[in-house]
């Protein structure tokens, strides 16, 4: 089995409804993705997916530059973050002979969030 690793990042601002601490407030992070694609049979380049088309779609996904309780309809957490890529990928991928495995969603260098199935 392969694991491809797909690292981006994206720009956004946000604050966590229903929370009553500092991350109340608006404030802005540079948010730091790695997604993981799962395959077992290369292609005959030697490939599973080429890493530019996961990239462009990635990238399509990621709210650079926008206010995240804006944009989406979910709270803005590093948790909701990471499953909201992860069923955005898996639904993009759904038809491929690759599958998405994880997809970590960091707030900070040392906070982050993986989801996976």
């Amino acid at each position: 089995m392969y694991t491809l690793i797909i690292k981006e990042h994206f720009d956004a601002a946000h604050f966590l409804e229903n929370y009553a601490g500092k991350c109340a407030n608006i404030h802005g992070h540079t948010w730091y993705v790695d997604v993981e694609i799962e395959g077992e049979n290369p292609d005959k380049t030697g490939m599973i997916v080429d890493f530019g088309d996961v990239k462009k779609i990635i990238k399509s996904l990621l709210p650079d530059h926008e206010f995240l309780n804006r944009v989406l309809s979910i709270n803005p957490t590093a948790e909701n973050l990471s499953n909201y890529l992860f069923m955005s990928l898996d639904e993009n991928f759904k038809d491929r002979s690759f599958k998405v495995k994880s997809v970590t969603v960091w707030e900070s260098p040392g906070c982050g969030c993986r989801y996976s199935r």
